[in-house]
């Protein structure tokens, strides 16, 4: 059972969940930065009607540390507030989001897993554990 697993994605009111956010193609590569060399996967996403690209999200996986991820999220046009009528997101856009096992489901020792939140009009990074995050 894994910790933590993916969850919803949303930009400019379309959703994963909802079906009308789609991944349009994806990619890989490898590269190097400050963190380290790594391995890396682009996905496109669009409107499923459509097939318009509206972001780009990327994960880098670090040679060094296995366990180190790094998302990265790029707009691939202009949102504007008509696109997002009626979404209650302040910043139009979910990415990454995970979703937790159930209390009983959760594997041992996974309540102490070390985290951090990050949400809010004006977010920033707050230290917490799996077992006491709150959104």
């Amino acid at each position: 059972t894994p910790w933590l697993a993916g969850n919803e994605y949303q930009v400019a009111g379309h959703s994963a969940v909802k079906q009308d956010l789609v991944i349009l193609n994806a990619g890989s590569s490898t590269g190097t930065d400050p963190l380290g060399d790594y391995n890396a996967t682009m996905l496109n996403w669009g409107n499923a009607q459509d097939k318009v690209p509206l972001m780009q999200t990327g994960f880098r996986q670090y040679h060094h540390d296995p366990g180190m991820l790094v998302f990265e999220q790029l707009f691939l046009k202009e949102l504007n507030a008509t696109e997002v009528k009626g979404s209650d997101l302040a910043s139009a856009t979910i990415f990454p989001s995970f979703k937790r096992p159930g209390k009983n489901q959760a594997p041992k020792g996974s309540e102490a897993l070390d985290g951090f939140s990050y949400h809010g009009v004006f977010p920033k990074i707050e230290p917490c554990t799996l077992s006491n995050f709150t959104e």
